[in-house]
């Protein structure tokens, strides 16, 4: 009876430590896959951010796009309305008369090869004075010499 509540005692002891062994396994692969985890979620995270940041960036592209596009079809309005206007004869040519008789010697083609018909205005003055070809062979309006910033082509029908 001695000899059985040693072997029961033993018996028991063993299997506290089985069952402590299994505890430590068990905590220890629970603590690596929460860190693995939190790692996980860490990075999801920064994406997030990284995305948010990308979010905020393509919008305000978008918006400075928009702005640019409604200013250039203000400035392509405001274009057809004063070529309506000089088509009927309602507002005379800002450039005056030298410019009327030269555009009527010409015919209405274009300043540098004189070939071609205007069909490019350029900006800031706003004249049209040469033909798609030629544009980019020109710096300045050979109008009036300003330096051109920028240049539209004009469908005239």
């Amino acid at each position: 009876t001695q000899q059985n509540k040693r072997l029961t005692k033993l018996i028991l002891e063993e299997q506290k430590r089985q069952q402590a062994v299994l505890l430590l396994e068990c905590e220890s692969r629970i603590k690596n896959l929460m860190l693995q985890k939190d790692e996980e979620l860490a990075l999801a995270r920064n994406k997030t951010s990284e995305l948010q940041d990308f979010m905020r960036v393509a919008e305000m592209e978008t918006k400075a796009w928009e702005k640019k596009a409604i200013e250039k079809g203000a400035i392509a309005a405001d274009l057809q309305t004063r070529l309506n206007q000089v088509k009927n004869n309602k507002v005379p040519n800002p450039g005056g008369g030298v410019e009327s008789k030269i555009e009527k010697m010409m015919g209405g083609y274009c300043k540098l090869c004189q070939l071609k018909s205007l069909c490019v205005v350029f900006f800031p003055c706003r004249h049209l004075c040469c033909c798609k070809s030629c544009e980019p062979l020109l710096g300045h309006c050979p109008v009036c010499q300003t330096v051109k910033e920028g240049c539209l082509e004009v469908f005239l029908g």
